[in-house]
């Protein structure tokens, strides 16, 4: 996951995302004064996030995240693999015995997005990457789904989706 640059990315767009809401909150509860004790917070904050951030990534997912795709003329299913939902599986267990809302609906958010689908009528834009093997999927204002590829599948994946998007923009990288 972290020799991904797509995934670093992603986790650092939610991350800094996130840090950049908070500071505007707290900018306006503050009322605009302490402007660097607002800096000094979300500096800690976002750096303190995006260190645990990669060091769970690497310890508890060992850098790697099973994923299974299954390609049909309804569209794209995505399903993690069974480590990965184990793990989501035993957060939700240790935070439900903790009795504390917040972790548990937490888990249940990431249990509940363990299967993703989107038919191809969601899908207005596909960009290949040929070189890191990915194809990523969007509609006209977000992002749906990254399908990542192995050396022998992507030819062929690439074929099914430029088939299956006539009416969509596809993009080369």
């Amino acid at each position: 996951m972290l020799n991904n640059y797509y995934m670093v990315m992603d986790i650092l767009f939610v991350i800094l995302g996130s840090s950049g809401m908070l500071g505007a909150l707290l900018f306006v509860v503050m009322g605009g004064n302490n402007i660097l004790d607002i800096l000094e917070i979300l500096v800690l904050s976002t750096g303190g996030l995006i260190v645990l951030s990669f060091i769970l990534i690497g310890v508890v997912f060992l850098n790697k995240m099973g994923l299974i795709y299954r390609i049909d003329g309804d569209g794209v299913r995505c399903d993690l693999g069974e480590y990965t939902s184990n793990l989501n599986r035993l957060a939700w267990m240790m935070s439900s015995a903790s009795k504390r809302v917040n972790p548990t609906g937490g888990a249940l958010i990431s249990n509940g997005r363990e299967n993703t689908f989107v038919p191809w009528t969601d899908i207005e834009k596909a960009v290949f990457d040929g070189k890191k093997r990915i194809i990523s999927v969007s509609s006209a204002r977000r992002l749906l789904l990254r399908l990542y590829c192995t050396h022998e599948n992507y030819e062929k994946v690439a074929e099914v989706v430029d088939e299956m998007l006539p009416d969509a923009e596809l993009k080369l990288i």
